[in-house]
């Protein structure tokens, strides 16, 4: 299909490399310039300026105020935003600048579920445009209710377009084990479950690591094995934690690592563990069922949504129900060629051209009116 050059998509994005929102933007992005010209306007945190990107140039457009945090640093800079008819807005925390177009939201934790008081301020000031949006679409419907009932939007104004993953990289495939194991040498000679994120408490790392205790006890040579970025205090009071539970041996945390090693990880591991609270979207427990490894997820969230036929659901408060899906796992890890077409043929349903091609629509939409 040749790309039509004359529809041009305004896109403001804030997302930060290496997180499920900046997978999600590249895919997107790269779906919309198919058929139009994407003009990026990025909030670049980690540059600390306001961005241009346009036909492979990037101008920097104004410093903002890092001093204070991200969100002090995007409002410092509202009022330098290029002005374009209308506005694909990537996220929800943009939703306060109030621009015309269209809203994505993901998730709403600051106000759901926030870490502190701080967040919870933070969330009344960065959702405040959400319901000043004629149109907002959402990654799961499990996120539509949450907008429904704590935002008292209508249902008819929200709709649900389930995310794809980069399916040239995520991916079964045949990883040497001279490499992996030179690349991780602590694995060498173990089975292991695997973890990514940045262990939020929404992400239940403390019951992770009870139900691993148990589970291990049985699995001389199973390891734990985490992987993020995570705050100095956050990994000291899980290490404190695992000292605790005789489990400084059994589990592992790697850190930050590169896509590429990321696909290894979800191939090698023996099963993924993913029991959030809850979930906007879920991206790392697609990405790892797209690798056939089979994977733990939660029952009441967005997970529901994603959770295929090699996950084992589990109920995320309960650590013995989390120790259950791990058994279950373990017992079944072997994966069948019957369950491998199965998955094959459920993957088929996430794809980001029917997200894209209804932004092309609505943009027009928007841009007339």
């Amino acid at each position: 299909m040749q790309k039509n050059t004359s529809k041009k998509i305004a896109y403001l994005s804030s997302s930060a490399e290496k997180t499920g929102v900046h997978r999600f933007s590249n895919d997107l992005i790269n779906q919309l310039k198919l058929n139009s010209e994407v003009v990026l306007i990025k909030f670049n945190y980690h540059s600390g300026y306001l961005e241009l990107h346009r036909n492979d140039t990037v101008k920097r457009i104004k410093k903002g105020w890092k001093k204070l945090g991200k969100t002090f640093f995007i409002f410092s800079l509202r009022k330098h935003i290029p002005q374009y008819p209308c506005y694909f807005i990537e996220n929800q925390n943009l939703s306060f600048l109030k621009k015309k177009g269209i809203l994505f939201v993901l998730d709403t934790f600051y106000t759901t579920h926030p870490k502190n008081w701080y967040e919870r301020i933070q969330g009344k000031f960065l959702y405040s445009g959400i319901s000043s949006y004629n149109k907002v679409l959402v990654c799961s419907h499990f996120t539509k209710k949450t907008l429904v009932k704590s935002f008292r939007l209508s249902e008819k104004k929200i709709q649900v377009f389930h995310l794809s993953y980069d399916k040239s990289l995520y991916q079964p495939k045949n990883v040497p084990s001279e490499k992996f194991y030179n690349l991780f040498p602590q694995l060498n000679h173990h089975d292991f479950f695997f973890h990514i994120s940045t262990a939020e408490p929404r992400k239940n790392l403390h019951r992770i690591i009870k139900a691993f205790q148990k589970v291990s006890a049985k699995h001389d040579t199973l390891l734990m094995v985490f992987a993020g970025k995570i705050n100095a205090s956050t990994q000291l009071t899980l290490n404190q934690f695992i000292d605790k539970l005789n489990l400084t041996h059994k589990v592992l945390f790697l850190g930050m690592i590169s896509d590429s090693d990321l696909v290894d990880l979800y191939n090698k591991a023996t099963g993924f563990i993913f029991p959030s609270i809850t979930e906007g979207y879920g991206y790392p427990a697609l990405e790892a069922q797209a690798c056939h490894c089979p994977t733990v997820t939660s029952q009441g969230n967005s997970l529901e949504e994603i959770s295929g036929p090699l996950s084992y659901s589990c109920n995320p408060f309960s650590t013995q129900s989390i120790i259950d899906a791990m058994n279950q796992l373990l017992a079944h890890k072997v994966i069948s060629k019957e369950q491998i077409i199965e998955n094959e043929t459920w993957l088929t349903q996430f794809s980001t051209q029917p997200l894209a091609n209804h932004i092309l629509d609505q943009i027009d939409l928007n841009a007339n009116t």
